[in-house]
């Protein structure tokens, strides 16, 4: 139980890093549409900083989860570590073309 604890509460962190990172791709994309076009150019770093915490956070939950004998609660949050995980890099990632095609046009 003390070691089911543990892998549980060592995960939280990683999930609310993870939830925080999609929140942020939401404002960044506001930013690039109501911000300077002379500080476009932070929006796109914080898209990139996003999908690296979105990717480091991910595994951090995971090789948590795989240690987990409650195989529901590790399967439910595996689910919503890879809906973040890949909703999340593809919008980082759309951001982040947006503005560096804009920075080469």
């Amino acid at each position: 139980d003390v070691m089911e604890t543990a892998l549980v509460n060592a995960s939280l962190p990683g999930l609310e890093v993870m939830k925080v990172s999609c929140e942020c791709l939401h404002l960044l994309d506001e930013l690039s549409t109501i911000g300077t076009r002379l500080a476009i150019s932070d929006v796109g770093v914080g898209a990139a900083f996003c999908e690296a915490a979105l990717k480091g956070s991910a595994l951090n939950v995971l090789i948590n989860t795989k240690s987990m004998v409650n195989r529901v609660y590790a399967g439910e949050t595996n689910f919503h570590v890879h809906r973040m995980l890949e909703d999340g890099t593809a919008h980082a990632r759309r951001i982040y073309d947006e503005v560096i095609g804009g920075l080469f046009s």
